[in-house]
């Protein structure tokens, strides 16, 4: 049996369709404790509930159309210093602008560098 959903967590159905917890049903039917809001492929807003685990269906059988908790995409920022090197450019990212610029401070002169560019970016993005 599946781990029952934590409502306190994000969640969206396993097809990747985004999907948010609007409350527990308490009461006569246990057997779907679970009201979500989930959106359609067309872009609307449908309103449903599901079991403690997360199941859609009403036979209690596993499909795409069941909630999973998931870890949303954390979005990060750096600073990339952009060298000109013997084989191109190169690129040193640092967490802060501060620490860029300090960076450029202490090399500026011996490595060339051409520019500082803010980067934001989503942990995972391109890896697939």
């Amino acid at each position: 049996m599946s781990p029952n959903i934590d409502v306190f967590k994000p969640v969206r159905q396993k097809n990747g369709r985004g999907a948010r917890i609007t409350g527990l049903v308490v009461g006569e039917d246990i057997r779907w404790p679970i009201k979500a809001t989930v959106s359609e492929k067309d872009g609307s807003v449908d309103e449903t509930t599901f079991s403690s685990t997360g199941i859609h269906d009403l036979e209690m059988k596993p499909s795409d159309l069941d909630l999973e908790n998931f870890e949303p995409p954390v979005e990060r920022t750096a600073w990339a210093n952009i060298y000109h090197g013997v084989n191109g450019p190169t690129a040193y990212l640092h967490y802060t602008e501060d620490h860029a610029r300090n960076a450029r401070q202490d090399i500026l002169e011996r490595a060339g560098i051409k520019a500082c560019v803010k980067v934001t970016y989503t942990e995972g993005e391109g890896l697939d």
